[in-house]
């Protein structure tokens, strides 16, 4: 326990040195032609400096490695899915706007969201059709009151439904219906029948894909008006706080200082796994 404090401490240091050391030449980049736009320049960068020190401080360095960890995976998982860098950055940024839009949390949401684009792109869905499922969902959730865990549920239904091709009833009013109050009755709108004509369309093989789109629309159609107003519970609030710190949190090992910091990590390494702490 001694050691690891010690080395974490020794850790934080460096990681200040770091961040702070390239916080200042960024900004000294910046610098105008004129006296007056380099004393500005100068001066943002050394407030900035002291304020990135002082974040550091605060947050702690396990919580700074632990959100660079998360968004590097999200990352690199996006990229993957979306077949390049681009499209990987398009869609977090999509993720990003769309939870802040309806205070939920991103980082729950993102796993949830992860799953769903991935069986979209499977089944051979455009990114604007996953997103508007996506955006459905949340929206509904937002007015209804439910629950990440709920949003997350209503979610993995759909996503499920999409690999399966079909829709089975089991899915859709078990894990869909208690994921999201009336989604039985929602259901049935979104094809213009009774509910008694859309339990034999389920009988009978309802296409997943042309149920999902026409669900996430009437989700739209039902409750996209209400959800921005809808977003600013005491709760909503509190998770757009929680992204926000998230996000500069992340930002912080971003670029040079980040592969600054793993040289360092990667050091320490070495010299863990070396004879003298045998």
């Amino acid at each position: 326990a001694i050691r690891e404090h010690s080395i974490m401490a020794g850790i934080e240091e460096l990681l200040v040195s770091i961040v702070s050391k390239f916080d200042d030449a960024g900004f000294k980049k910046l610098d105008a032609s004129t006296t007056k736009a380099s004393k500005a320049t100068n001066f943002l960068s050394n407030n900035l400096r002291n304020l990135f020190v002082g974040i550091i401080g605060t947050i702690g360095v396990r919580e700074i490695v632990n959100a660079t960890v998360k968004m590097d995976s999200l990352r690199t998982s996006m990229n993957a899915l979306a077949g390049s860098e681009v499209g990987g950055f398009e869609q977090i940024e999509f993720l990003r706007k769309e939870t802040n839009r309806l205070g939920q949390d991103f980082l729950t949401t993102a796993d949830a969201y992860k799953n769903l684009f991935s069986s979209g792109k499977g089944a051979g869905m455009a990114d604007s059709d996953i997103q508007s499922i996506f955006s459905g969902v949340l929206e509904a959730g937002t007015v209804l009151g439910s629950s990440q865990q709920q949003m997350q549920g209503a979610l993995t239904a759909l996503e499920q439904m999409i690999s399966k091709g079909k829709v089975s009833t089991q899915e859709l009013r078990l894990q869909l219906g208690n994921a999201l109050p009336g989604a039985m009755q929602i259901a049935a709108r979104a094809m213009g029948v009774t509910n008694q004509e859309f339990q034999k369309m389920l009988e009978s093989g309802l296409d997943s894909q042309k149920f999902v789109m026409a669900f996430a629309n009437q989700l739209h159609t039902e409750f996209g008006d209400k959800a921005v107003g809808a977003s600013h519970t005491l709760r909503a609030e509190l998770a757009r706080l929680q992204n926000a710190i998230f996000f500069l949190t992340s930002s912080i090992l971003d670029g040079d200082a980040g592969k600054e910091f793993g040289k360092v990590i990667a050091e320490i390494t070495k010299l863990l796994t070396s004879p003298v702490f045998k």
